[in-house]
């Protein structure tokens, strides 16, 4: 067996790197040292992360612009809209234009974010925080726990866009 300071039987590196380059090749490692399967796991985690980005954008579009007048099995008490869901909720008509224009305006923010990186946590986090005050109104009107699911994932999968880049 060659010893990984050795470049052939009986001979040593003395500081090149090139024996550590021989072994490294061998045990199937990168010229550095570093397993392939480690840039493999961080390209996997950053796709992870674009596609949450994209799920929760797709997602707040879809309520806030396509849904915003449709009846949907999500929404709270018995309403039928968006403007009635906030009405159950106690909340007046601006904070609903309010919530909406930041809710879709962070969802453009976590698109962006996935050429501009340094803007997700920013988006995430807030997003964070406005899904927790929804799913916090579901419980204030007493909504079944079905009600509140999306939010509840979006609440989680915000989080994630925070927690992700953490743990690369």
């Amino acid at each position: 067996m060659i010893h990984p300071r050795q470049t052939h039987p009986g001979q040593f590196d003395h500081g090149s790197g090139e024996g550590l380059q021989k072994t490294s090749a061998k045990l199937g490692l990168g010229a550095t040292g570093v397993s392939p399967f480690v840039n493999n796991n961080k390209k996997r985690m950053d796709i992870l992360a674009k596609v949450i980005q994209g799920v929760i954008a797709l997602g707040i579009l879809n309520v806030w612009i396509l849904r915003f007048g449709r009846s949907t099995n999500w929404r709270g008490g018995s309403a039928q809209n968006m403007t009635e869901e906030f009405a159950v909720y106690g909340l007046p008509r601006w904070f609903m234009l309010v919530i909406g224009f930041l809710k879709v305006s962070l969802a453009g923010l976590l698109i962006a974010g996935i050429w501009r990186p340094q803007l997700v946590p920013i988006a995430g986090g807030a997003m964070a925080a406005l899904m927790l005050g929804a799913v916090l109104m579901h419980a204030k009107v007493q909504d079944p726990l079905k009600k509140s699911a999306p939010a509840t994932t979006m609440l989680v999968l915000s989080l994630l866009t925070i927690l992700l880049p953490k743990l690369q």
